[in-house]
């Protein structure tokens, strides 16, 4: 029961739409509001991303999908999946959708339907071929997370960068991507990274991130007691 479960949500991580909270801040890292924005479903993303006009305009959310120019690795990826979903939905005996209705995800969902009632069908592999998918389109269509230091560079001392008009900022900025992690459905941070835009010094991975935030402490404790 629990494998149909895991199969379940990882359909559905391709399939449904995603409600994202996202904190807007000011230069000094200040938080002002929460922004909500609903994103359309990882299939359907990834079909805009390929070729924004194949998306039906009714579909295309807050997420402004009609915008977004041509990517061709996602038309690569969304070719790839959306045969591999065929595929798998006429080895059922479900037939895909057709011009001009066609829709993967629907496609997906009929497939799922089809197994969910097969007492004799393994659903590991499909899981685990769902998840890849869903990490796949994740790592093109997902940019990383950024956010400002509030502490100078341990390194050059400098706080800011350049100014408004050239896009100055926070001198040090972390980023970090993400993962879906289905089983607790939290996200895991990974490659995580900073870097000062006024001495360009970069710090690479989680321990290098981590030894930047203590040197800062550091640093700032030091002209506190100075």
């Amino acid at each position: 029961m629990t494998d149909m479960v895991d199969l379940l949500q990882a359909v559905e991580a391709l399939t449904k739409p995603t409600v994202e909270h996202h904190a807007q801040k000011d230069a000094d890292g200040k938080w002002i509001r929460t922004r909500t924005t609903q994103l359309d479903p990882l299939l359907i993303r990834l079909e805009a991303a390929g070729d924004p006009s194949n998306v039906d305009g009714d579909s295309v959310t807050s997420s402004g999908l009609s915008r977004v120019p041509v990517n061709l690795t996602a038309t690569f990826e969304f070719a790839k999946i959306r045969s591999d979903i065929r595929s798998w939905c006429r080895g059922r005996g479900v037939e895909p959708t057709r011009p001009p209705q066609t829709s993967t995800v629907e496609d997906l969902r009929r497939w799922h339907v089809a197994v969910i009632g097969d007492a004799s069908f393994d659903p590991a592999w499909a899981t685990g071929e769902l998840r890849k998918w869903a990490h796949v389109i994740r790592g093109l269509l997902e940019p990383a997370i950024q956010f400002p230091a509030v502490r100078p560079c341990p390194v050059c001392g400098a706080s800011y960068y350049g100014d408004k008009i050239n896009g100055g900022g926070r001198a040090i900025n972390i980023f970090y991507d993400r993962d879906w992690d289905p089983d607790v459905k939290v996200y895991r941070i990974r490659n995580e990274r900073a870097l000062c835009g006024n001495c360009k010094t970069t710090w690479v991975g989680h321990e290098a991130v981590r030894e930047l935030a203590d040197e800062q402490k550091e640093k700032a404790t030091q002209g506190e007691t100075a």
